[in-house]
């Protein structure tokens, strides 16, 4: 993945990203792991609204917590961090993910043993 920049000449000039593959897979883990936060701040936001059935927020989420531990294994130890600096870091505002992920780890229902949750895989 390269950039292409003009100099003074008019000559563009290639900015390379990164230098191995290793290092291509380490941005790629962080994105990632961005975009697992970002998405779990947003579901989070959608059910307090009620935008979403309860169903599918539990489904959604437990998706995503997975996601998340699989993410974070792959990212931080790379960078030597964990999460709450990763998210210092980028300033990433996502409190309510941040609560699903780092402190509580399991969809509210299945928290509060409350809806019907049957159906769904925890």
């Amino acid at each position: 993945m390269n950039y292409d920049e003009n100099d003074d000449d008019g000559v563009v000039e290639e900015v390379e990203l990164y230098s191995s593959s290793r290092e291509r897979q380490a941005y790629d883990d962080q994105a990632t792991l961005y975009a697992i936060i970002l998405a779990t701040e947003h579901l989070e936001r959608s059910y307090a609204r009620d935008a979403i059935t309860q169903q599918t927020y539990v489904q959604e989420c437990n998706k995503l917590i997975s996601q998340f531990r699989l993410a974070e294994k792959a990212a931080l130890p790379k960078l030597k961090m964990n999460t709450e600096t990763f998210m210092k870091l980028y300033q990433m505002d996502c409190p309510r993910a941040q609560e699903r992920l780092l402190n509580m780890g399991v969809p509210e229902p299945i928290r509060h043993g409350t809806g019907e949750t049957a159906d769904v895989a925890v």
